[in-house]
């Protein structure tokens, strides 16, 4: 009369996934007031017609189910069966179960687009550019309607960094240095969107750019500055008007 058996919820949601169904998926529950006079005590977890042994633990018990079994299981239902066996063979049992649902389709992108706007203002990343912080932009639109997370991915040189969204744009500050050293001189960019249940779809953009950060050579060059006046003496009339410095460039 003390004997408890209960399931948690199957999944956190209670909604299997397409990527719970992919996975094993950890039933469990708990189990308290087990009889005293029971020499073996044993919990079984029936899914779509099989049953999985549960491990015990003190007063929890947990078992892994494939996934693909939950979303096929027609009534969508986990039982679930405690045995008390005493010494002389005699058992008893208590059962338990948890419905839940499925949701395995993830949000459509049909009409979404991702695009990516040139690296810098003329898509070549220079000296000055590779010493700073890039802002890497594009817009995102068409999001789904299901979609309850959104998130914009950008990679460069293998780093990933989280876009800041703001209507259809998207930003992402990039360090110069590795867009210098990117092998392939390629930004990657990924937007995901996840449903309610989990579900998620992406789309995939990319845009690629060259670097110049050689500097031109001044080896020949050469720059030299005349007297500032015809003495290169300035005398009052001439500190009182303005005085063209002048050189030479070649």
């Amino acid at each position: 009369t003390d004997t408890k058996l209960t399931v948690n919820n199957v999944t956190e949601d209670n909604i299997v996934n397409e990527a719970e169904s992919k996975a094993e998926v950890a039933i469990s529950g708990t189990l308290t007031g087990v009889p005293t006079d029971s020499a073996a005590t044993k919990v079984v977890v029936t899914v779509d017609g099989v049953e999985y042994q549960a491990t015990l633990d003190g007063g929890t018990w947990s078992a892994k189910v494939p996934g693909g079994a939950l979303l096929t299981d027609s009534d969508h239902t986990v039982d679930v069966k405690a045995t008390f066996t005493d010494a002389a063979g005699n058992a008893a049992t208590l059962d338990v179960s948890k419905t839940y649902t499925t949701d395995s389709t993830p949000p459509a992108v049909t009409d979404a687009k991702l695009t990516v706007n040139n690296v810098t203002e003329d898509n070549i990343v220079n000296e000055a550019e590779s010493k700073a912080d890039v802002a890497i932009t594009g817009t995102l639109t068409g999001v789904p309607a299901d979609s309850a997370a959104t998130k914009v991915v950008v990679t460069v040189d293998g780093t990933e960094i989280e876009a800041t969204i703001d209507g259809d744009t998207w930003s992402a500050k990039v360090p110069g240095s590795a867009l210098l050293t990117d092998s392939d001189l390629t930004v990657d960019v990924k937007a995901t969107f996840t449903d309610a249940a989990g579900n998620a779809a992406s789309l995939d953009a990319s845009k690629t750019y060259t670097t110049d950060s050689t500097p031109p050579s001044v080896t020949d060059a050469k720059l030299t500055v005349n007297n500032v006046t015809d003495d290169n003496v300035v005398n009052q009339a001439e500190s009182q008007a303005d005085v063209a410095i002048s050189g030479t460039l070649t």
